[in-house]
């Protein structure tokens, strides 16, 4: 039995600031929500299997996070966040939290949807 993902919303998270680490060198999670329905043992895959393939369990913390949604293509995504740090957050009561910037990707597929409609909320951890 597969896992049903119509239900599921992809995310990224963020590990390292492209502008100051090496491109080969930045870390970057690829993850898919599940229904707390389909994270019991029973509707997994195991462990193992997943593993051999790269793939983790992850739970990401909560906490309080800034948003701004980003319209247009992944590449200009970098823009969108110097938006949050630059202007938004010096001019805010908030600080950056340390904790990692997640994206959320609101178009299931973006091969055939045009750049300029694809959508992606950048979540910037603050306190």
């Amino acid at each position: 039995m597969g896992l049903d993902t119509q239900q599921s919303t992809m995310i990224g998270v963020s590990y390292d600031d492209p502008k100051v680490t090496h491109p080969e060198q930045v870390r970057f999670d690829a993850c898919l929500s599940l229904p707390m329905e389909q994270t019991n043992h029973a509707r997994l895959p195991c462990t193992s299997q997943l593993a051999e393939l790269g793939i983790q369990q992850l739970t990401l913390p909560g906490g309080k996070f800034a948003k701004l949604r980003h319209h247009g293509g992944y590449a200009s995504i970098p823009n969108s966040y110097q938006v949050l740090l630059r202007d938004w957050l010096p001019q805010s009561s908030y600080q950056l939290r340390d904790a990692n910037c997640l994206e959320i990707y609101h178009n299931k597929t973006a091969d055939s949807i045009p750049e300029q409609s694809l959508i992606t909320d950048l979540l910037l951890p603050i306190n």
